[in-house]
This record gives C-alpha cells, sequence and structure tokens, in this order.
C-alpha cells in the first residue's frame, strides 16, 4: 500500500484527492489546504467522495512531518515560486517522493540553476525522487507521448529526428501563414499565390535541410561551421530558407 499526501485542493488538487481515495493500492494519509474553510474538513467531503475519518489541515510543518511515500504536489507555483520551491525541497529531504503539476517544475533550471540545484540536493539528502509533469500530466502522459511514439521517420539514414508527419505539419503552417498574410497587410495576393507559393516551399524547405544533412555526413562534421558550434553551424540556420528563396524568385519573376 503506498502512502499518499495531496498537498493542495484546488481545481486540479480535488480531482486528484478524488481519484487517491477511490483506489485500493494507495493510501490516502494528509491533505494540505491553504483555505481556512477548508481546514479540519473530512478530506473524502471535501472532494465530493463520501467520508473517510481523515481531516485535512493549514499546518505545513504537520504535513511534512507525516510519514508517506509520495506527495502530489499541486501548490500554485506560478504565483508562489519561491514558496512552492522551498515546499518541495523539505518535502524531498524528509524523505518523500514528490509528483508536481505545475508547469514551473517541468524544467526548474530554466528559471535559475539554483533552483534546479536546490532539488537535486534535497533528493539527495531524502534519498528522494522528484517529477515535475505541469498542468494536465494524462494529456502529456498518456496521450501525446503514444501519438509521438507513432510517428515515421522521413529519412532516418540522414536525419532521424525528421518525421513525415513533422513535414506535413509544416506545409499546413507554411500556407496557414500564407493566407493570414494575405489576410492582414498584404491582401494583393491571391489564394492561387498562397497555394503555388506555400504548398511547394513546404516540401523544397525541408529537402534543402535534408541536403544539408547529408553534406555534413558526407564530410562526417557534426556543424557546417564554427559560428554556431552545437547547432549545426550558421548553414544549418538557413539551408530551407537558401532553397526556398530560390523557388519563391521563380514563381514571382517567371510562373505568377
Amino acid at each position: 500500500m503506498t502512502r499518499v499526501i495531496q498537498w493542495a485542493t484546488g481545481v486540479t488538487g480535488m480531482m486528484s484527492l478524488r481519484h487517491v481515495i477511490g483506489r485500493q493500492d494507495l493510501e490516502l494519509v494528509g491533505v494540505r489546504v491553504y483555505d481556512e474553510t477548508k481546514a479540519g474538513v473530512d478530506a473524502g467531503t471535501l472532494c465530493g467522495a463520501g467520508e473517510i475519518g481523515l481531516l485535512t489541515t493549514l499546518d505545513r510543518d504537520d504535513i511534512i512531518n507525516t510519514d508517506a511515500d509520495v506527495v502530489l504536489y499541486m501548490g500554485k507555483v506560478e504565483t508562489d515560486t519561491p514558496g512552492c520551491f522551498a515546499d518541495v525541497c523539505d518535502l524531498l529531504s524528509s524523505g518523500k517522493n514528490v509528483i508536481a503539476t505545475g508547469s514551473r517544475f517541468i524544467h526548474p533550471r530554466s528559471l535559475h540553476d539554483s533552483l534546479a540545484d536546490g532539488i537535486q540536493n534535497a533528493c539527495r539528502t531524502g534519498c528522494s525522487s522528484f517529477l515535475g509533469l505541469g498542468l494536465y500530466p494524462g494529456f502529456f502522459g498518456e496521450s501525446l507521448a503514444p501519438i509521438l511514439s507513432r510517428f515515421h521517420k522521413l529519412y532516418p539514414a540522414v536525419s532521424p529526428a525528421k518525421t513525415v508527419e513533422g513535414a506535413v505539419g509544416g506545409v499546413l503552417a507554411g500556407l496557414l501563414v500564407m493566407l493570414g498574410a494575405r489576410a492582414t497587410f498584404v491582401p494583393w495576393l491571391t489564394v492561387g499565390d498562397c497555394l503555388l507559393a506555400a504548398l511547394p516551399a513546404g516540401v523544397i524547405g525541408p529537402t534543402g535541410d535534408l541536403v544539408e544533412s547529408l553534406i555534413k555526413r558526407a564530410f562526417g562534421v557534426k556543424d557546417s561551421g564554427r559560428l554556431i558550434p552545437g547547432h549545426g553551424g550558421m548553414l544549418d540556420r538557413i539551408d530551407a530558407l537558401l532553397f526556398v528563396s530560390a523557388w519563391l524568385y521563380v514563381y514571382a519573376l517567371y510562373l505568377r
């Protein structure tokens, strides 16, 4: 039986609380609330699951000192970043694993190195683990990941990261941009212009990218130059642009 603490009972917290109570393999051992009107209330009654005999509490330290295996942390990290990170670090240091849904917990180092270092040090201290899922984790973990895993490689021998679905998405995105431009600041473009410029460009652009990747592989190098090391070089930034520019020049001068 896994002992669980539910930290915060907002919209997502309430959904989480109901699911924890309904699971036979989970034991709810604590619920942290922020609203005084929710304090001292039966946790099951609070979320509409029926009375379970466990009262909620406002006492932060009481929850941190409660024996548990995992904490489902759903504090408002977007509005109180320092306070929420302090909560998580104290929980981790106390030996509890933490799963957090706040978006700022997904990649703490992007905010500041000290936030990520604090979580790592707390995990070492408590021999615990941390998982930052962001908002609506079910979508990313249960829906998006399986969809992404089905993507088809475009040309794996040359560029393993590119997919057929990504190429099709690029074509459609290019067409939408052209139609948006026509509707706003270049009304002299026709719908035919948008189709004949954007659709071929959506194919020619990735072709230019693949050609540049093929050249780098032929010479056994990762970067095409030294200007932007680690990111393919300057040519890698403009390869698609070079090919598309040539197509647009030919279209505008000879075909339109």
